[in-house]
């Protein structure tokens, strides 16, 4: 019976080892198909890389559509502003009273280098005409009460005798000369002065102090129309 049980106890303990080996065989197996399968450092140099180019073409797309809003809004604002430049176009009401009288400064008399007026007067878009006018293009540069506008601002003069010429308004005229409305200068009556070059502007004006004795300016005002704001940044 004991020879039995240690030739049973002998077979079971040759079992357990054949066992344990097999067992250890197979973990060994898989541990190599592991390490088979892992990625080499080349692998993983060129998944970085990848990943990287990946979010840089991202964070490139991201800045072009940017761009591209940006480039959108700037065109719907610059549209907003030309619709808006259209629907200002509109009458100012004209005193019911002589205005015969269309008086005249010197440019060099606007002297604040920080004012829009001294601004306009030097920035190349101004230039003296023939008869001593300071001009932008073709229109005439005045001076008119704030009523009629601000500086910068297009204006579209109508006289009586169907002189019709266009304006920039290069200077307002102080509202305390300008009555309770800022239309009219109560001094002497005028409610468009033109900014002249003294130098050069010609005798029959110069003579008479009156830019209504230049062929064309005679007689009263009929109508002044706000054609375009001065609404550049």
């Amino acid at each position: 019976m004991l020879k039995q049980a240690m030739i049973t106890t002998i077979i079971w303990f040759v079992v357990l080892i054949l066992a344990t080996s097999s067992k250890g065989q197979t973990e060994e197996v898989k541990v190599s198909d592991n390490l088979l399968c892992l990625p080499t450092l080349d692998d993983l140099i060129q998944e970085n890389i990848s990943r990287i180019e990946a979010e840089m073409a991202i964070a490139k797309a991201d800045e072009y559509r940017e761009q591209l809003k940006a480039e959108k809004v700037k065109q719907e604002l610059v549209t907003a502003r030309a619709n808006i430049k259209v629907s200002r176009s509109i009458t100012k009401q004209v005193p019911n009273t002589d205005t015969s009288m269309k008086s005249y400064m010197s440019w060099t008399a606007i002297t604040s280098k920080s004012s829009p007026q001294y601004k306009l007067q030097h920035s190349g878009k101004i230039h003296t005409d023939k008869n001593g006018f300071r001009r932008m293009g073709d229109k005439y540069c005045i001076a008119v009460g704030t009523f009629y506008g601000l500086t910068g601002d297009f204006l579209e003069v109508e006289l009586e005798n169907g002189t019709v010429f266009q304006a920039v308004i290069g200077d307002s005229k102080a509202n305390q000369h300008t009555g309770s409305q800022n239309r009219q200068d109560k001094a002497n009556g005028s409610v468009v002065e033109f900014i002249i070059d003294r130098h050069t502007l010609i005798s029959s004006v110069k003579n008479s102090g009156n830019c209504s004795s230049l062929e064309g300016m005679e007689g009263n005002i009929k109508s002044i129309k706000l054609i375009e704001e001065n609404i550049n940044e």
